[in-house]
């Protein structure tokens, strides 16, 4: 696998292109903006993108999504924030729950693909201590990454059935 590294304006955030560097079939991730800097770098690798994946739905990480996909064909992912239920991030939750809503109609409105992830990760809570998850309820630890992972790869081979 291969991985390369785009900072995209306006605000520099990090675009990745990960491919297989054989078959060079990839996917974009966060294509916040620069679709000519990005398409650039499709082009130059020659990398077949099958898929967009966008980490959360900010538009600083999916501005650049309809460009692309019009470019490449490929299908949108889109993957929704997620809180676990740590008392002292309880109040995240009210603004958390808004941003989930507006992630939920730019899903509908874009992508081909959602993953829900607040509740997938509230589910897996009920089976599993929050703490083996993350140790704050907002960012994944070890444990937590390579779940969160392994949701995006099995979205990510459904989507491309």
């Amino acid at each position: 696998m291969e991985i390369y590294r785009i900072e995209v304006m306006p605000l520099g955030t990090n675009c990745y292109l990960v491919y297989d560097g054989d078959t060079k079939e990839g996917i974009v991730v966060d294509p916040g903006g620069s679709p000519e800097l990005i398409g650039n770098a499709i082009d130059k690798i020659g990398v077949k993108v099958v898929a967009i994946v966008d980490t959360h739905g900010h538009w600083d990480h999916i501005g650049a999504n309809t460009e692309i996909k019009e470019k490449t064909n490929a299908k949108i992912l889109i993957i929704e924030q997620f809180l676990l239920p740590v008392e002292d991030k309880a109040y995240f939750r009210a603004d958390l729950n808004g941003k989930i809503d507006i992630t939920r109609a730019l899903a509908r409105e874009f992508a081909d693909y959602y993953i829900p992830l607040d509740g997938i990760m509230a589910k897996a809570c009920g089976g599993e201590d929050m703490y083996h998850w993350s140790a704050d309820g907002v960012h994944p630890n070890d444990n937590g990454s390579e779940f969160i992972g392994r949701v995006y790869a099995d979205a990510i081979n459904e989507m491309l059935k």
